[in-house]
């Protein structure tokens, strides 16, 4: 049997992104019989202690200050500097596991950006990074304002000097890791520093019950053409590039509306583009959505717009292809790898502007024929069901434990 430290920083069941990425890999290692030690923040407790236990997973909870001044956790800064505070705890006790030999290896599950310095390399046993992202960059199309380019110029270099720290090359380049890549733009970034990279195209993994809810959802369905946003409302998510080609999008579906779910520091910017582009009949905000009924009212979309400058590789996407709602997204980031082409992908170069560019993606997903949407929905189960992330789990750890 397989002896793992899963360290999930983040880990919260029913939830998206990080945190589902967390909870779900647990699931997977639990149900492919592993003897698991899932170790994740304090604050995660709660949540975790709510459901039923998985079955050969002992839970160790980790506490750092959540809040440092006017920086807290919730927040891009906020979240790194716990994390870098909350790891070397998360080390030690790995160091406790290894040497009262009660673990075989460990794996850094979430916050798996591929420039964090992570230092695990010091524990005696091997050690399994990733799948890891963060190596794209937004196209320059789609960096319209001066403080766009600074904040991408700024990320570049934040993530180049993590990269060149003793804790980062100890990591990443020893003979006892295997690092994991999302997508093609990390796996170039990664290889120009040396690193030896494992091509995975994973960003997460969707257990036989999510699934299973998944299929048991009754859509909520509005009359007219519906269009779904989800997301925390960031400048990167692209709110206002999806604001921008609704007026496009009007002019071959009249009785189109934008349903933009969720909230975030962008939240009162958008609200005013709409009202100043006269949009208010046809984009609404539903900023207080549970799980659930997200789930709902994107099964029940015409077409899930994610119109990201760039991304990992989004964990809500490959559910949405299991629901078997058309997408519209730009071709950026780890989209394309993630999607398998599966979606109507937009090129920001290849039209007049990103926003007609990402209106004629929206009218090519509103297309979309029922062969097409079976066969997104077959890639997602594919790449991201449970059966086959078991098996990249074994698969990795097998390649760890192998000699060298």
């Amino acid at each position: 049997m397989i002896r793992v430290a899963q360290i999930v920083y983040d880990c919260i069941p029913n939830a998206g992104s990080d945190p589902g990425i967390g909870w779900h890999s647990v699931v997977c290692a639990s149900a492919e019989g592993f003897e698991v030690h899932a170790i994740t923040k304090a604050s995660n407790r709660r949540a975790i202690e709510a459901t039923a236990p998985l079955p050969g997973v002992t839970w160790h909870y980790i506490d750092a200050p959540e809040r440092f001044g006017p920086l807290k956790v919730g927040r891009s800064l906020g979240d790194t500097i716990h994390l870098s505070r909350w790891l070397p705890k998360a080390r030690d006790l790995c160091t406790e596991l290894a040497e009262a030999d009660k673990i075989d290896l460990t794996h850094f599950v979430t916050f798996t950006a591929h420039w964090m310095p992570v230092p695990l390399a010091e524990v005696p046993v091997p050690h399994v990074f990733g799948p890891v992202g963060g190596g794209e960059r937004s196209p320059a199309q789609l960096l319209d304002r001066p403080v766009d380019r600074a904040s991408a110029g700024a990320r570049n270099l934040f993530q180049t000097a993590l990269t060149r720290t003793p804790t980062w090359n100890r990591l990443l380049k020893a003979d006892r890791t295997i690092v994991l890549s999302a997508s093609r733009a990390t796996t170039e970034r990664l290889r120009s520093r040396g690193v030896e990279v494992f091509e995975t195209w994973r960003t997460g993994c969707l257990p036989n019950t999510l699934i299973a809810q998944t299929d048991a959802i009754e859509p909520d369905r509005n009359s007219g053409t519906t269009i779904v946003m989800s997301g925390r409302q960031l400048r990167w998510k692209g709110h206002d590039l999806a604001i921008n080609a609704m007026p496009i999008v009007l002019q071959r579906h009249p009785d189109a509306s934008l349903l933009i779910l969720g909230s975030g520091p962008e939240h009162q910017n958008l609200v005013d583009e709409v009202a100043a582009a006269g949009l208010n009949e046809h984009i609404r905000f539903h900023d207080q959505v549970d799980r659930n009924v997200e789930r709902a009212i994107i099964a029940g979309a015409d077409c899930f717009l994610f119109p990201s400058r760039r991304d990992t590789g989004s964990t809500l996407v490959p559910l949405v292809q299991v629901m078997g709602v058309p997408i519209a997204a730009f071709a950026t980031g780890a989209l394309p790898e993630a999607t398998g082409g599966h979606a109507s992908l937009a090129d920001p170069a290849a039209h007049e502007s990103p926003a007609h560019a990402l209106a004629f993606a929206i009218l090519g997903a509103l297309e979309t024929d029922e062969a097409a949407l079976q066969a997104a929905r077959n890639h997602a189960i594919d790449r991201f069901g449970e059966e086959n992330s078991r098996k990249a789990l074994r698969r990795w750890y097998e390649a760890a434990l192998a000699p060298r």
